[in-house]
């Protein structure tokens, strides 16, 4: 599964692809960031989110009908599916699935 966040003031561009045993890799741009692999118990929580979430049914865009001034857009892609969202409307399973990923935090690199 991979996830990729763009926007904000910053110009963020921080994508996560993780793999099916854990692992996985952080890019900013084009540029590797990271490496590593998810604690037993946060792959975990990311494989429970993602099952309960019934994702392939998620709604595929979660976006306000007006922009959203240094917003931040994320946007999941699994089994073949995307869902993108800014945050503006509530998707509960959404949002635990984000919460759980790897993402790189802080500032860009």
């Amino acid at each position: 599964m991979t996830a990729t966040v763009t926007g904000g003031i910053d110009g963020r561009h921080q994508s996560v692809l993780v793999n099916a045993d854990g692992s996985y890799t952080t890019l900013s741009g084009a540029k590797e960031v990271g490496r590593g692999k998810m604690k037993p118990a946060e792959f975990a929580e990311l494989r429970k989110a993602l099952a309960e979430s019934d994702f392939t049914k998620l709604p595929r865009i979660n976006m306000s009908s007006r922009p959203i001034a240094d917003g931040l857009t994320t946007a999941v892609v699994h089994a073949g599916h995307e869902v993108v969202t800014d945050g503006s409307k509530p998707v509960p399973a959404l949002d635990r699935i984000i919460t759980a990923l790897p993402l790189p935090k802080g500032p860009l690199r």
